[in-house]
């Protein structure tokens, strides 16, 4: 726990339901994902208890884990820095995590619209968005939806988390 925020739990299943970490597992079994913002693995740990070992996983974050979950590639680095050189690099992924924050503070280069235009360029399924609650007044205008249809949206625990689909 950070400045009072859960922001990573183990084993992953711990407080299911409760946490956004749940809302965020693909509602569909993706060959690969990638997951900015991976911290402890949470999301990638219940994701494999779900769809099983054989999901490709590839996090990014500037901490290194202390548990990588079977199978996960991890790369320590800053997730704009990742999406700015070297996603272009990597094959499409079919499912993209977004849980993007610095302490309690959300990462703001997330909203921008370079890195949301490349990260369409990468994805070719569905994204999901962890924000605070209240963090954006009109999802209708909300720079993903330039990109992808809002998909569904679900409030856990004071956070949002968006599912928004490839056009």
């Amino acid at each position: 726990m950070v400045d009072k925020a859960v922001h990573s739990v183990y084993p992953p299943e711990s407080l299911f339901g409760f946490v956004y970490f749940s809302l965020a597992i693909p509602p569909f079994r993706p060959s690969n994902m990638l997951i900015l913002g991976y911290g402890q693995g949470t999301i990638a740990g219940l994701t494999r208890k779900i769809w099983g070992n054989d999901v490709k996983i590839l996090g990014i974050d500037r901490t290194m884990p202390e548990v990588k979950w079977h199978g996960d590639t991890f790369l320590q680095m800053d997730a704009k820095e990742f999406v700015d050189k070297y996603i272009e690099k990597y094959d499409l992924f079919d499912y993209i995590v977004l849980d993007l924050y610095n302490g309690n503070n959300i990462c703001e280069f997330q909203f921008e619209e370079s890195f949301v235009q490349k990260l369409s360029e990468r994805c070719s399924l569905r994204l999901s968005i962890n924000i605070p609650y209240d963090y954006i007044d009109d999802y209708k205008d909300f720079i993903y939806t330039k990109k992808f249809d809002l998909e569904l949206l679900k409030q856990v625990a004071g956070q949002d988390v968006l599912f928004v689909k490839k056009k």
